[in-house]
């Protein structure tokens, strides 16, 4: 039976053969189904051992060779461009925009399954925080080691209407595309001025695409953990079907509608609010009366032994040498945009510090057992010599 998808005569043929391997061929675009057959081709190959002058084979055996060996000459970037599908934006001096495209959002058959991640890897002594309300299931998960490193990973499923994932990263100073596995990996280094504990702060946010899945991964990274590590964890998480959907939906408009605020707004004391009370005199409610029995102002940590809440508290690294509470380094930092500016230091001064020790007897004024929180509140006086809270 004669096969007429095969060319007639040599010089027909040897035409095929120059343009499959012509390096300047123009990349082509292959379905999945083509790849998968590509890949059972190779491995058929390596896994034959004989050698390459050892046998003969018909033209239309060595067809199906030929047009597969031209695929590896296709230029690796235009892969890349086909599967990665997930980029940086710089839209600001220190802003970048982040998306991710939607590759299954006219793909229904590869949406409707709800899936999950797994984390095949992370560090050593890597922990999940909170077990019980962020299972192995959840879509939300915190991990924390012995020495306060830490990743906070957040599942979103993209919203079918949108064409891609679009997320503006603030305070970005760099920003890296890796490809891990068959992962793609986005990674912005942020800035962390100000930050009391730079050695352990979220300095990276990371977001993983999974291919040919509508699935992306925000990861918060602590400063601690090592550039091949974060690697290797991006290489290793992957997608598994669940029963429920446990991602959240994201929604650009939602993303781009997002205000930051400040909280760290001060308001002046309104001396209506607060009574000031003397040593000795005791202060009354429905349920509960306290007596200040004694004030005083020390500059160790002597009779001081628990923290807030009452537990075991060792403050030896807040002294010095002698045993006197050690100075305290105050900054004040000018706030950044997070686009053209960043946040940045303005003046710094070194302060005593002192410690103001209350001896309180609190008395139960019903028949039944009362909570009382002892919570202090700072104020100070601003420049205008006002009261501030």
């Amino acid at each position: 039976m004669s096969n007429k998808l095969f060319p007639y005569d040599d010089s027909e043929w040897d035409a095929i053969v120059a343009d499959a391997f012509d390096s300047h061929a123009k990349p082509h675009h292959f379905s999945k189904r083509y790849q998968d057959k590509k890949a059972a081709v190779f491995h058929q190959l390596e896994e034959s051992s004989m050698k390459r002058n050892a046998f003969r084979m018909k033209k239309s055996a060595v067809t199906a060779i030929v047009v597969a060996a031209a695929v590896v000459l296709v230029p690796s970037t235009a892969f890349a461009v086909n599967r990665m599908n997930a980029y940086f934006q710089q839209s600001g001096n220190y802003q970048q925009n982040l998306v991710i495209g939607n590759n299954a959002a006219s793909d229904s058959s590869t949406s409707a399954q709800p899936m999950t991640f797994q984390t095949g890897w992370l560090p050593d002594g890597m922990q999940l925080m909170n077990a019980e309300s962020t299972a192995e299931d959840s879509g939300v998960r915190k991990y924390t080691s012995a020495d306060d490193q830490g990743l906070s990973m957040f599942l979103w499923k993209m919203n079918s209407h949108d064409a891609a994932l679009e997320h503006k990263i603030n305070n970005a100073l760099s920003e890296e595309t890796y490809t891990c596995g068959e992962n793609t990996v986005l990674c912005a280094t942020t800035d962390v001025t100000g930050q009391a504990h730079p050695n352990t702060a979220f300095n990276r946010e990371v977001w993983i695409s999974f291919p040919d899945s509508p699935y992306a991964l925000q990861v918060y990274v602590s400063a601690g953990i090592s550039e091949d590590d974060l690697k290797k964890i991006a290489e290793n998480v992957s997608l598994t079907p669940c029963e429920t959907e446990v991602a959240d939906i994201w929604n650009n408009q939602t993303d781009d509608n997002q205000i930051e605020t400040d909280e760290s707004e001060h308001t002046a004391f309104d001396s209506s609010q607060f009574h000031a009370a003397a040593i000795g005199e005791t202060v009354s409610n429905e349920t509960t009366s306290v007596v200040i029995n004694s004030a005083t102002i020390q500059d160790t940590f002597d009779g001081v032994t628990t923290d807030g809440i009452g537990a075991p508290m060792d403050y030896s690294s807040y002294a010095n040498a002698d045993g006197t509470v050690a100075d305290i380094t105050r900054t004040w930092y000018k706030y950044g945009d997070g686009v053209n500016t960043l946040d940045s230091a303005i003046k710094t001064e070194t302060k005593a510090q002192k410690i103001l020790k209350l001896d309180l007897t609190y008395t139960n004024l019903t028949q039944e057992t009362q909570e009382e929180c002892v919570c202090p509140r700072l104020f100070w006086f601003d420049g205008q010599n006002v009261l501030q809270s």
